[in-house]
C-alpha cells in the first residue's frame, strides 16, 4: 500500500509544474530579452555608422568618376561641368552633391542660385557629419561649417573647401568623423592624392 502511494504522488507531481519553476523560466527569458535588446541597439548604432562611412565613399568616388568621363550631367542640362563635388555641413544628416558650374573661374564650392544640385543624400539613421579634423589631427572650423569636396575634370584632382570656397594647406588629408545619436564615431579620411579610406 506504501508503494503504491509513492507511485501515485510520483505520477501526479510530474504532471505539471510549481510556481518557482515558472517563475525562474520567467526570469530567465526576461533576462535573456533584455540583454539581446540592448546589444541590438549598439550593433544598430555600428551599422549606421558604417553605411554612413562607406555611402559617403562611394558618393565621393561617383564624384570623382563624373569628373573623369567629362560628359554631360542630366541633372543640370547635360551640361559638362568643370568640377563635381560634395558639400557637407558639421552637425548635419543631410550632405549635397552638386556641380560646380561657375564657368571657367570655378568658384569651388557649392552655390543653390548658379543652377549646381544635383543630389540630396542623408546619412543613415540620424548620424551626422560630427567633425572635421585636418592633416595634424586639430579640428577644421570651416567657414559657415561647410566643407566642400570637389574634383576637377578633366584629371580629377581634388581640392577640399570650406564654405567661402577658400581651401587651406592643413587640409591636404581630412578626417570626416561621423557620430551615431549615442555618441559612437567612425572616421572617413579623404586624401588630396584622391585616396579615400573608412576607418
Amino acid at each position: 500500500m506504501s508503494m503504491s502511494f509513492f507511485i501515485l504522488g510520483k505520477c501526479r507531481r510530474s504532471g505539471g509544474y510549481t510556481a518557482i519553476e515558472l517563475i525562474v523560466v520567467t526570469s530567465i527569458i526576461i533576462i535573456i530579452s533584455t540583454i539581446v535588446l540592448l546589444g541590438f541597439g549598439v550593433l544598430n548604432d555600428s551599422v549606421a555608422l558604417n553605411r554612413s562611412s562607406r555611402d559617403l565613399a562611394v558618393v565621393l568616388r561617383r564624384a570623382q568618376n563624373m569628373a573623369l568621363a567629362v560628359t554631360g550631367v542630366s541633372a543640370i542640362g547635360n551640361e559638362v561641368p568643370p568640377a563635381v563635388g560634395i558639400q557637407l555641413t558639421q552637425g548635419a544628416s543631410t550632405y549635397l552633391l552638386f556641380a560646380d558650374r561657375a564657368g571657367s573661374f570655378r568658384d569651388y564650392k557649392y552655390g543653390a542660385s548658379d543652377g549646381e544640385f544635383i543630389q540630396s543624400l542623408r546619412f543613415d539613421r540620424n548620424v551626422i557629419a560630427y567633425q572635421f579634423l585636418d592633416v595634424d589631427g586639430d579640428p577644421i572650423s570651416p567657414a559657415e561649417g561647410v566643407l566642400h569636396i570637389i574634383f576637377s575634370a578633366p584629371e580629377a584632382d581634388l581640392r577640399i573647401t570650406d564654405g567661402n570656397g577658400n581651401g587651406d594647406p592643413e587640409w591636404a588629408k581630412v578626417d570626416i568623423i561621423f557620430r551615431s545619436p549615442s555618441g559612437k564615431t567612425k572616421i572617413l579620411t579623404v586624401r588630396e592624392s584622391g585616396q579615400i579610406s573608412v576607418k
